[in-house]
């Protein structure tokens, strides 16, 4: 399983804060907090930005990463995607994929191919 796909779908190696994090410069983090400030109307630090990544070990998280329902129960159900959960789509995943559309097609190709192992 390649840790670098969040168990929403989202792919962290095309993900600003986890790319920012990755190069380790502040000036860069900052600029994606700056970025996210503006897209979304709301106050975003760059502590709130750094993240190494959904399923990694680190507690380095953008701040969303704690608040997420997908994540959350991913973690409690013990499974690395939503496409491993015997419950997939669910109705959680059902509302996350009207916010972020593109999800549902890497989930779908990642449960398509755990079924032809």
């Amino acid at each position: 399983m390649d840790t670098l796909t969040a168990p929403c779908g989202l792919q962290c190696a095309s993900c600003p804060a986890y790319v920012a994090t990755q190069t380790g410069d502040p000036a860069q983090v900052e600029g994606v907090a700056q970025s996210w400030a503006r897209t979304w109307g709301v106050p975003v630090q760059p502590e709130h930005v750094w993240c190494d990544g959904c399923q990694g070990s680190s507690k380095r998280k953008w701040i969303g990463t704690w608040k997420c329902q997908v994540r959350a129960c991913a973690l409690e159900r013990k499974v690395p995607t939503c496409a491993h959960c015997p419950d997939y789509v669910c109705e959680t995943l059902e509302k996350f994929f009207s916010n972020v559309p593109r999800t549902r097609k890497i989930l779908q190709k990642l449960r398509d191919d755990l079924r032809d192992e």
